[in-house]
């Protein structure tokens, strides 16, 4: 008797305590009709096999239970889409000013190296000049911003995936209209 009641209250789903408020008797009444040490009261016998019959008889009510979860996870992952549209707008603004900052950047370290070969020909270029391109050239490191642009790059691939994979989950759950 004990496997059954306990398997009744697992068909359920509630636990002892929530199977004796609805039974409208106490906690240890049930753990003993579970024990098979004691009988439950009519009206509660009663109670019992309506709410037995109501899960049996359920099949419908587990398909908008099934379209109220179809309708939330929708929700869900179109919330998710927005959110990744979002950050993949931000990501190529970013990719922008990165690049624009590593041509900088590299056409700064081109110019130093130009200015090197033009003191070592001690060409037309003053020597005040040279001094002072030379200190603005200093500070360019063009494998900084190149790894920063391909982090965003890759960054933007991630989230491109990501869409991707939203989108499949979407056409999964949304109803076919044909």
């Amino acid at each position: 008797m004990m496997k059954t009641n306990n398997s009744l209250r697992s068909l359920l789903g509630i636990t002892q305590q929530d199977m004796s408020l609805l039974l409208q008797v106490n906690r240890s009444q049930w753990s003993m009709f579970e024990l098979g040490k004691r009988d439950l009261s009519l009206p509660a016998k009663k109670l019992l096999a309506e709410l037995l019959t109501h899960i049996q008889l359920a099949p419908t009510s587990h398909k908008e239970h099934s379209n109220w979860v179809n309708d939330a996870l929708k929700k869900e992952l179109e919330h998710k889409l927005s959110e990744n549209q979002f950050h993949q707008l931000c990501i190529a603004k970013k990719i922008a000013a990165a690049e624009k900052k590593h041509k900088t950047q590299l056409r700064t370290w081109q110019l130093k190296e130009f200015i090197e070969t033009q003191k070592q020909k001690n060409n037309s270029i003053t020597a005040q000049g040279l001094k002072s391109m030379a200190l603005k050239t200093e500070t360019a490191q063009p494998t900084q911003s190149l790894i920063l642009l391909k982090r965003l790059e890759f960054k933007q691939e991630r989230l491109a995936s990501e869409q991707l994979l939203l989108e499949q989950q979407l056409k999964k759950i949304m109803p076919h209209k044909d």
